[in-house]
């Protein structure tokens, strides 16, 4: 038998948050000044009130240090709003939180930006992601995530564009075909942002195969790289006996 073969690039873990009485929970430090610095991100873990990288901290231990909901409170939860995706395909993103603000990447790579609060939809980005681009990817056309750095938000897309985005407006800044597209490379894997200081403090699954941009923040003298890394498909064979091999599959799917 046959089997289909990955590289895997950036596995990541989907974390879930809770939130309770939002409108005193959401803190407004994290957009102060030049938004995402080095010292908001190294500091990261004293934040209470913001989620600002993909594992929240450096060390990526996804951990919530608010207490509000507990053991003896977490009976009196209940909905407080929800958001339609768009379309049935898998939905693997962490969200960030930033300023009252909630982002998130959803499935063919879209980006969408809510009041934490309420719900509320502020924008919605979408790349355009090749319906075609589906049948080189393992898992679906998932997403895990966003990178935040000035007032820049950056994201992978399945197609292997790394794209900057205004964190206000969504609107495109730049973006970067990091990819051979003509191969079956993809990128699903949350972008990470390491400042001066902590380049060599990425997490495990960045290394030297990864790809690194500069990110300057406007106006100040502050950098950081982002890095991102893309994943390969190493065999297109399909499973014998199956139909497993994907079929390119329509946007609206």
């Amino acid at each position: 038998m046959n089997l289909v073969r990955w590289v895997s690039g950036a596995a990541l873990l989907l974390s879930a948050g809770m939130l309770a009485n939002c409108s005193q929970i959401f803190g407004d430090s994290a957009g102060a000044g030049d938004g995402i610095t080095h010292a908001a991100l190294v500091g990261a873990d004293g934040d209470s009130a913001n989620w600002i990288s993909h594992g929240r901290t450096y060390s990526e231990q996804r951990f919530s240090p608010l207490d509000a909901v507990n053991k003896e409170t977490v009976g009196d939860l209940g909905l407080e709003w929800f958001a339609d995706m768009d379309t049935a395909r898998g939905q693997e993103a962490t969200p960030l939180v930033m300023d009252g603000k909630l982002y998130l990447t959803t499935a063919w790579s879209k980006v969408k930006a809510f009041d934490a609060a309420t719900g509320k939809a502020l924008w919605e980005y979408d790349p355009k992601v090749p319906g075609e681009t589906a049948v080189k990817a393992c898992c679906d056309t998932v997403n895990r995530g966003l990178a935040a750095w000035g007032d820049t938000l950056f994201f992978g897309t399945l197609d292997g564009r790394l794209i900057a985005l205004d964190r206000d407006t969504g609107a495109v800044k730049w973006e970067k075909v990091t990819v051979d597209q003509t191969k079956s490379y993809t990128i699903t894997g949350a972008p990470r942002v390491a400042s001066y200081s902590t380049r060599n403090s990425l997490p495990a699954p960045f290394g030297s195969n990864s790809k690194k941009y500069n990110a300057p923040v406007a106006g100040s003298t502050s950098s950081a790289t982002v890095v991102s890394r893309p994943s390969m498909k190493l065999d297109d064979t399909p499973v014998s006996g199956s139909s497993r091999r994907m079929k390119p599959a329509a946007r609206s799917v």
